[in-house]
């Protein structure tokens, strides 16, 4: 099945390999690339259903696109309703395949050094 697809029909598709000691970590940046204006649902599963608990987490969302964030970063909060949300960053290559995201580094440094990280 192909990301349109499961964006388009809601599928959530299996995934393995969960972090060990979950509870160990406090902050956590979702970066994603945009699939569909949306996060892959790869990692929706891993947000949504892998079991996880989100209480007393910091998520802090982040994506990389070709034209725009459309829902994305939106869409990881919504995910994790229980965490605690700092402002995410959306970073628009205007490029194919990541070409020319260097040139956005420091738009990123700004933004990692504006959270405190």
């Amino acid at each position: 099945m192909d990301a349109k697809q499961e964006v388009d029909n809601n599928v959530f598709p299996a995934i393995k390999g969960l972090p060990e000691n979950f509870d160990q970590y406090k902050t956590v940046i979702v970066a994603v690339p945009v699939w569909w204006y949306t996060a892959p649902m790869p990692v929706r599963t891993f947000l949504e259903k892998s079991g996880l608990n989100w209480k007393g987490k910091t998520v802090i969302p982040l994506c990389t696109a070709y034209t725009a964030e459309y829902n994305t970063l939106k869409d990881i909060v919504k995910a994790t309703p229980d965490a605690e949300h700092l402002d995410g960053l959306a970073v628009i290559t205007t490029k194919m395949n990541g070409e020319g995201i260097d040139k956005k580094f420091p738009q990123i440094d700004a933004w990692l050094k504006k959270l405190n990280l």
